[in-house]
């Protein structure tokens, strides 16, 4: 949850999903009452699991599960977005989700082979 109800710092004004590039993200929309962040704000969030990107925490845990049933390690990530509310925000949330989607992706699958049975990470035995 990025932010509780009845929270009152964060005022949670809307919750949902949507799909972006044919992955699923939350998306909540929220109301800052703290020095420095007073004002709406917008946030994506979303799971990688080997390469498997969705919102959905439980599917995210079943793939993590499965991913080291396979012996594939365990590299996972919760990944979080946020911008201030505005007439740019959907557009400077896709253009950042565009931007870190392939570096992350990238990063947490070397991870993830690196964190596999049978791999040192090249260390010397």
């Amino acid at each position: 949850m990025i932010a509780a109800h009845g929270d009152a710092r964060w005022q949670v004004l809307r919750t949902g999903q949507r799909l972006v590039d044919g992955a699923s993200v939350d998306e909540w929309r929220l109301r800052a009452r703290t020095l420095g962040q007073e004002g709406e704000w917008r946030v994506w969030r979303w799971y990688w699991v080997n390469g498997w990107v969705g919102s959905n925490p439980v599917h995210a845990k079943w793939q993590l599960m499965w991913q080291r049933a396979k012996g594939q390690g365990d590299a996972a990530a919760m990944a979080v977005i946020m911008v201030r509310e505005g007439e740019d925000a959907d557009r400077a949330l896709q253009s950042r989700w565009r931007e870190l989607r392939d570096p992350l992706n990238e990063r947490l699958s070397a991870l993830s082979r690196q964190a596999a049975p049978g791999h040192n990470g090249g260390l010397a035995r």
